[in-house]
C-alpha cells in the first residue's frame, strides 16, 4: 500500500516482424463444386435456349436478316440504329438474351472439358450465365454513364447496338458449337473450343474496329478520355474474371 515503494519493472520482449495481411481486390468467390445428381440439366439447359431461339425466330425472322446485313454493311447498320430506337424494348433485346445464354453455356463446357467434374453442376451453369451477363450489362452501363456525361450520347448509343448487333449474330453461330462440344467426341469438342475462341476473337476484333470508326473523331482530342475507357470497360472486367478463374484453381 506504499506508493513510494519500488516494484521491478520487467523488460519489453523482444517483437518479431509484423505480419501484414493481404486484402485481395477481388475476394474469392466459393463456386459450387463437384458432379451434378441428374446429369440431364445441360440437356434441359440446350433445349430451353433452342426453344426459345425458335420462338423468337418465329415471330421476329427479319431481325436476323437485318442483323446480317448491319454486320456486312456500315451504312446499313445505321439505318437499323436509326429505326430501332431503345434497344431493351425491340426484338433485338430479345435476341441479345439468347446471346447470354449459349455464351452461359460455351463457359460452363468449357471449364468442364479441361477440369472435369469438378465444377460439372447446375449452379454452376447458372453462375456463368449470370456471370456473362453482369459483364456485359456493366459494358452497357458504364457506355451509358459515359454518353450521359460527355456530350458523345449518339455515338455512345449507336456503339452499343453495334455491340448488340454483332453479339446476336455470335449467339446464332455458338448454338451449333454448344451441341457439338456438348455432345461431341473429346477430340472434336476440345478443336470446337479452339474455334470458337478464334471465332469470338475475329467478332470482338471487328466490332473494336467498327468502334472506332464511329469515335474516331474523338480520338483527335480525347486521348485521356478513350484509354480510361479502355481501362474500366474492356480491361478492368477480364482482368476481374481472370483474378476470379485464378483464386479458384489455385486453391488460395
Amino acid at each position: 500500500g506504499n506508493p513510494s515503494e519500488l516494484v521491478p519493472h520487467p523488460f519489453p520482449k523482444k517483437m518479431g516482424p509484423r505480419k501484414e495481411r493481404t486484402n485481395w481486390i477481388v475476394p474469392r468467390v466459393e463456386l459450387p463444386r463437384g458432379k451434378s445428381r441428374n446429369p440431364s440439366f445441360l440437356f434441359a439447359a440446350v433445349l430451353l435456349s433452342l426453344g426459345f431461339l425458335t420462338l423468337m425466330v418465329s415471330f421476329f425472322r427479319p431481325v436476323i436478316r437485318k442483323a446480317v446485313k448491319s454486320f456486312q454493311n456500315d451504312n446499313f447498320l445505321n439505318l437499323t440504329f436509326r429505326e430501332v430506337g431503345s434497344i431493351a424494348a425491340s426484338p433485338y433485346g430479345m435476341f441479345y438474351i439468347h446471346f447470354f445464354l449459349q455464351m452461359g453455356i460455351f463457359a460452363f463446357l468449357v471449364v468442364r472439358l479441361f477440369l472435369g467434374d469438378a465444377f460439372n453442376n447446375v449452379l454452376f451453369l447458372l453462375f456463368c450465365t449470370t456471370g456473362v451477363l453482369a459483364v456485359y450489362m456493366q459494358k452497357h452501363l458504364l457506355l451509358g454513364l459515359v454518353g450521359w456525361i460527355f456530350p458523345v450520347g449518339k455515338e455512345v448509343a449507336k456503339y452499343q447496338f453495334t455491340i448488340t448487333i454483332f453479339n446476336l449474330l455470335l449467339g446464332l453461330l455458338l448454338l451449333p458449337l454448344n451441341l457439338f462440344i456438348a455432345w461431341g467426341p473429346p477430340e472434336l469438342a476440345q478443336a470446337l473450343i479452339y474455334f470458337a475462341f478464334g471465332l469470338i476473337g475475329l467478332f470482338y476484333l471487328i466490332q473494336s474496329f467498327r468502334g472506332l470508326k464511329i469515335g474516331g473523331k474523338f480520338l483527335a482530342t480525347a486521348q485521356f478520355h478513350f484509354l480510361a475507357y479502355l481501362c474500366a470497360v474492356e480491361i478492368a472486367p477480364l482482368v476481374v474474371l481472370l483474378k476470379l478463374i485464378l483464386l479458384q484453381t489455385s486453391g488460395r
